[in-house]
Formats: structure tokens, C-alpha cells, sequence
């Protein structure tokens, strides 16, 4: 993921079908998924360093077995 802030990025969590996988506090931010097949969502929660929060867009993708 690519994530940026003017005050500085604290952490970035990783979230897949509601449940929280990883959470990171530098760079690279890379999250690599291990899935079954199936209909899955991600997205990402990130806070600054200012404790702001925010959530990027959650994306829905397939998996093919």
C-alpha cells in the first residue's frame, strides 16, 4: 500500500473479511495474503502521527481454487 501523511504515518492495520491480519509502523507497508477461495474484502485503517485515523476504501475480490 502506499500511504502518506504530511505529519508522518504512526501505523497502518491491515484488514481482511473484518478481522485485523497485520499491523505495521514503517515502511514497506506490504501485507501478503494467504486466502482460501472465495469471495473476500481488505481494507486499511491508518493513524498519523497526530492520532488521526482513517480508513481507506474496502475492496472486494475473488479467489479462484
Amino acid at each position: 500500500a502506499v500511504v502518506e501523511d504530511q505529519v508522518g504515518v504512526e501505523s497502518v492495520q491491515w484488514w481482511v473479511n473484518g478481522k485485523r491480519v497485520l499491523t505495521q509502523n514503517s515502511p514497506p507497508f506490504v501485507y501478503r495474503l494467504t486466502a482460501t477461495g472465495g469471495n473476500h474484502s481488505a481494507y486499511l485503517k491508518v493513524r498519523d502521527s497526530a492520532g488521526n485515523e482513517t480508513l481507506s476504501e474496502e475492496i472486494n475480490f475473488q479467489v479462484k481454487p
